[in-house]
């Protein structure tokens, strides 16, 4: 990849594997700032202005201070360089190193023992492991920002922001007792709160052994429960006394999607996640599969909501 970036290089270890960086920190923000943290990969220009949507939408209704981190797992070149260009405030990890999952047993001889594979081959195996690449994003987006950061929020690209107020009102959950407040609980595994988003008392990150990385089919610890990717924050939490606070959602309770008022633009996404505040409003929005449907690799399914309509949603409704 040929990027006139001088002075950027990290190497970070994770999984005893070192990832080849490039972090290009342009907004420095004080410790309660809290630091917005978004794993993307951009195949096409479909995945592109996924992407786009959802930084605008954050930049037009977060009044707060914040850092958005965006951390890049493999991009196309010309779209890391439209990245780097499309918003001279947003801080960027360009990750140069495959994340191949070391303990799938999906993986091929020649990939375990490192030999050269075709790019294309490699990317197969990352969206065939989607969820491991979406861990080291996440685990390199943690390990770039200021480790004395009081809260993180982690989000998936294909999540919009739809009301001023959004982070404050998710923070007004935190308390002594709720170190955890996310979008929506799984129905499956652990029933842990989903990372594509989530907001984290940071400060407890390291003191409780937090991690993003995942155990699914026990393949990382054979004797404890599988779990996905970022269940670890709500079972370290849960584990040491403190709670979780999940709001309200359409995901885990599919009847709220009838209190969307008659001719709201609302009523168009009830297919996907849509999350309300205390004033049954719509503040965050969650398309789902968003990297494998911009690449036609989700099955269409009738009556879902697929990319083309997730974007022009966003700058008809929300951006214009």
């Amino acid at each position: 990849m040929t990027f006139d970036i001088s002075n950027t290089t990290h190497q970070i270890t994770i999984d005893n594997k070192i990832y080849q960086t490039h972090v290009l920190r342009r907004t420095y923000l004080d410790n309660t700032a809290t630091r917005i943290i978004i794993p993307v990969l951009m195949i096409n220009n479909t995945g592109k202005e996924i992407v786009r949507v959802c930084i605008q939408s954050i930049r037009k209704f977060t009044n707060e201070d914040v850092e958005i981190w965006v951390v890049d797992n493999g991009s196309k070149e010309h779209n890391i360089k439209w990245l780097i260009k499309f918003d001279d405030k947003l801080n960027l990890v360009i990750n140069q190193t495959e994340p191949v999952n070391p303990f799938s047993k999906k993986l091929s001889v020649v990939q375990k023992l490192g030999r050269l594979i075709k790019g294309n081959q490699l990317l197969s195996q990352q969206l065939q492991d989607g969820y491991y690449a979406n861990a080291i994003g996440l685990e390199l987006g943690r390990l770039s920002i200021d480790p004395a950061t009081h809260t993180i929020f982690t989000m998936h690209s294909d999540i919009l922001v739809t009301k001023e107020g959004w982070l404050k009102y998710l923070k007004s959950k935190l308390n002594e007792k709720v170190r955890l407040v996310g979008f929506r609980r799984d129905r499956t595994r652990v029933h842990a709160m989903h990372i594509a988003g989530l907001l984290l008392d940071f400060t407890l990150f390291e003191p409780l052994q937090m991690s993003f990385l995942p155990n699914i089919q026990q393949e990382r610890y054979p004797d404890i429960p599988q779990y996905d990717v970022g269940d670890q924050l709500t079972l370290q939490v849960q584990k040491h006394g403190l709670e979780g606070y999940v709001v309200s959602n359409t995901f885990n309770d599919r009847e709220l999607a009838e209190d969307i008022p008659v001719g709201s633009p609302f009523r168009q996404l009830t297919p996907c996640d849509l999350c309300f505040d205390d004033n049954r409003d719509v503040f965050y929005m969650h398309l789902g599969r968003g990297t494998q449907k911009s690449i036609g690799k989700y099955k269409h399914i009738p009556g879902k909501i697929y990319p083309e309509q997730w974007v022009a949603f966003a700058d008809t409704y929300l951006l214009s």
